[in-house]
């Protein structure tokens, strides 16, 4: 069973919206019982404006030797003692609850599946390339073009300056520059996703995303810049000889897009 619910911003405020909910069957009978959950999914956090809507996916398993059994009366048993007519969405932070009536959610397969409340970004612009004569530099890709003064239209440039050993942390910087005549303010942090790859008999492939600490620079000055320091770890065995080429990438998940954007390279080490 896969179900999606729609978190929609009623009021005329702002809000942010983050995390795992735990979540509380009701059976037909009103009752209410605790259900276990996995955590999964892609979904991003995101800051809410008036009128716009965020997701919450959930899903079970409907194959297992529970459902699958000769004994159908057994199956009716325990498919009955594991369905459950609504969920109480309990949110992140014990910031309030939200019932959900009228779905059929059965839990006879284990727990439920569920993704952190957010929204649907679009994929990194990834390339597992090697460029030739690879050298560390500050490497940029400004591909976009945003709204003048808005986050949509900084450049990005990643800057790192020595190889990286496999198994411990690559830090390197983030250069946001503002080629506009007015400041961008970040009126609200968003988030960003780094990615770290590399080809060898498959692909090894490191994303993460993170809501971007913006409080110690509220804006980027016109035609300036601010820079970031970033790390993300490198798994044990991602060199697979003496020395391993891999592409980075980082992103600035603006709401609406565009998608300020950058890959580089970096020698990883055994």
């Amino acid at each position: 069973m896969y179900a999606a619910v729609l978190f929609t911003n009623v009021s005329s405020a702002s809000c942010r919206v983050e995390g795992y909910p735990d979540l509380v069957g009701i059976r037909s009978d009103g009752s209410e019982v605790p259900l276990a959950t996995q955590q999964a999914g892609d979904l991003l956090p995101t800051d809410l404006d008036s009128g716009q809507a965020a997701w919450l996916q959930l899903g079970t398993g409907q194959a297992c030797p529970a459902l699958n059994q000769p004994d159908q009366q057994a199956v009716a048993a325990n498919a009955a003692a594991n369905t459950y007519s609504g969920i109480v969405i309990e949110l992140p932070d014990g910031s309030g609850s939200i019932t959900v009536t009228g779905l059929s959610l059965d839990t006879a397969c284990g727990s439920i599946v569920e993704s952190q409340i957010g929204v649907q970004l679009p994929s990194i612009p990834f390339a597992l390339t090697t460029p030739p004569n690879f050298e560390p530099s500050v490497d940029t890709l400004p591909t976009w073009s945003g709204i003048p003064g808005s986050l949509g239209n900084l450049v990005v440039q990643l800057r790192h300056s020595r190889p990286v050993r496999t198994g411990s942390v690559f830090h390197y910087e983030v250069i946001l520059s503002n080629p506009d005549a007015a400041a961008v303010s970040f009126r609200k942090c968003p988030t960003y996703t780094e990615a770290l790859g590399v080809i060898t008999k498959k692909i090894m492939l490191t994303t993460r995303t993170y809501v971007l600490n913006c409080r110690p620079a509220r804006s980027v000055p016109a035609h300036g810049s601010v820079t970031l320091a970033m790390e993300i770890n490198v798994a044990p065995g991602f060199a697979k000889g003496p020395v391993t080429v891999a592409t980075f990438g980082w992103r600035l998940n603006v709401e609406g897009g565009p998608y300020p954007f950058a890959s580089s390279s970096v020698k990883v080490t055994k």
